[in-house]
C-alpha cells in the first residue's frame, strides 16, 4: 500500500500524457531533480508530486513511459514550490505547487 499523500501534493493522471500503442500497456517511472524540495512517485496511474515541508525552489520532474516492446518516451517539466506560513494560528501551513 502506498504512503498517504503529504501536505499539498499535486496528483496528475498519466493516461492523457502518453498514448499506449499496439505494443501493450505502459509502465511509468518518475524522477525529481531535487527530492529535498519535492519528491515524485507513481500511484494508481497518477504522478504524485509532494513538496517537502517548508521547502522552496524549482525542480524538474521527468516522467518516462515504457511499453512492453521496450520503447520509451519521456516528458519533463518544471515545478515551483513555495512555502507560505499560516496567516492565523489555526490555518496550518500550505505549500504552493505550480507546474510551469
Amino acid at each position: 500500500m502506498p504512503a498517504p499523500l503529504f501536505g499539498d501534493a499535486l496528483a496528475l493522471p498519466l493516461d492523457g500524457l502518453f498514448a499506449a500503442g499496439a505494443a501493450g500497456p505502459l509502465t511509468f517511472a518518475a524522477e525529481s531533480s531535487d527530492a529535498s524540495v519535492a519528491a515524485v512517485r507513481i500511484v494508481d496511474g497518477r504522478l504524485v508530486v509532494e513538496p517537502a515541508f517548508a521547502a522552496e525552489g524549482v525542480v524538474v520532474v521527468e516522467v518516462t513511459a515504457t511499453d512492453t516492446a521496450g520503447q520509451s518516451a519521456t516528458v519533463s517539466f518544471a515545478v515551483r514550490v513555495e512555502f507560505h506560513w499560516p496567516t492565523r494560528p489555526a490555518a496550518g501551513w500550505r505549500t504552493l505547487l505550480d507546474a510551469q
